[in-house]
């Protein structure tokens, strides 16, 4: 059991006010509309005009909200009404959750195994390096929607854990369990026929087209931390991006 100190890198007022920012337009300005100016915002954060700024020009990219040069800023209520965007990373339950069913998880297993080369390409690590791998199914009101395939490097994980542990939050586990916060994922998008153990699980008839991602997760050191493949079944789970104009 490691003894060694650990310590959170604690998140920037930058990024406290983004969330608290987007919480606030999301939930009073779901119809749209103009939002307070600069001054307001930041008695209302009790922060800056300048982190106010930083966190406006963050919830500019991700499309929430347009700014229009000498009259102010706009909710944008088209954005706001999406529940399920690919470029966010969200918990699956929260995901099921935002459709407005009652999430579930059925776990399936919770192994240590030798890591496949493509696990291992993904990860950085030997081939045959020894990883956690949980698998489960998500259910929404008590209907398979996600099947999810998680894979940790044996050598991250520094505390000792329950099983359960993983059904409930692998983001907390990675936080908890491994001191690996997480900022982004890289994901692979890949249509195909479903078959073998996740058609099963899932319940789906042969040759049933599903959407699969394969998802690598980094922490803040860029590093990668974990291999994810999940597969979501049609029509349950559908995902919205939000593009912009390069240079817009």
């Amino acid at each position: 059991m490691p003894t060694s100190m650990r310590i959170r890198p604690a998140p920037s007022l930058a990024s406290k006010a983004t969330n608290a920012l987007r919480i606030y337009i999301t939930e009073q300005f779901a119809e749209g509309g103009k939002i307070p100016g600069e001054h307001e915002l930041a008695d209302r954060l009790g922060v800056n005009r300048g982190t106010v700024r930083q966190a406006l020009d963050a919830l500019r990219r991700e499309g929430l909200v347009t700014r229009r040069q000498g009259d102010g800023t706009y909710a944008n209520h088209h954005v706001i009404g999406i529940r399920t965007r690919l470029e966010d990373l969200v918990e699956y339950k929260e995901l099921i959750r935002s459709f407005g069913f009652e999430p579930r998880t059925q776990q399936i297993s919770v192994d240590i195994e030798e890591a496949p080369e493509e696990s291992a390409q993904r990860l950085n690590i030997a081939p045959s390096s020894l990883v956690l791998v949980s698998r489960e199914v998500l259910l929404a009101d008590g209907n398979p929607v996600i099947y999810v395939e998680d894979t940790i490097p044996q050598s991250l994980i520094r505390e000792e854990f329950e099983e359960k542990e993983l059904a409930e939050s692998v983001f907390d586990f990675l936080e908890e369990r491994c001191y690996q916060p997480i900022t982004y994922s890289l994901t692979e998008i890949i249509p195909r026929n479903c078959e073998g153990p996740v058609r099963k699980a899932l319940r789906l008839p042969p040759n049933h087209a599903i959407l699969q991602t394969k998802s690598t997760i980094f922490n803040l050191n860029n590093e990668p931390i974990m291999a994810s493949q999940t597969f979501f079944r049609e029509p349950f789970i559908r995902y919205h991006v939000v593009k912009r104009r390069k240079g817009s």
